[in-house]
């Protein structure tokens, strides 16, 4: 996978999660994630929770905003551009859905 070239620090964002999940103040993850976006704010890893993190709470133009801005970091996964399909058909933009969705395919 093309992100794992990159020099991103995947702790300080797994830490957090872990965190508060053990916690189960998993409300305010979006928050943290956007926290540590501010000191990083090309971090990936982070964008792409981030932009999960929205389509859970069915903010999907954010949800699709923040993959949108992972992949153009490189964080080019079959996930992200699964979810990124989906998140585009559920805002009833199908060319988009179905270029994200061919892309998950051809990292299968």
């Amino acid at each position: 996978n093309n992100y794992q070239s990159h020099r991103w620090n995947q702790k300080p964002i797994l830490n957090a999660i872990i965190d508060l999940l053990i916690k189960n103040k998993g409300e305010i993850l979006d928050k943290r994630l956007e926290e540590l976006l501010k000191k990083d704010p090309k971090n990936a890893l982070a964008l792409y929770h981030l932009g999960y993190a929205y389509g859970r709470k069915g903010d999907l133009e954010r949800e699709i905003s923040y993959y949108e801005k992972a992949i153009a970091l490189g964080f080019k996964t079959e996930q992200i551009w699964c979810n990124l399909g989906m998140a585009y058909n559920e805002v009833e933009i199908p060319e988009k859905a179905i270029r994200a969705l061919k892309e998950a395919l051809g990292l299968n």
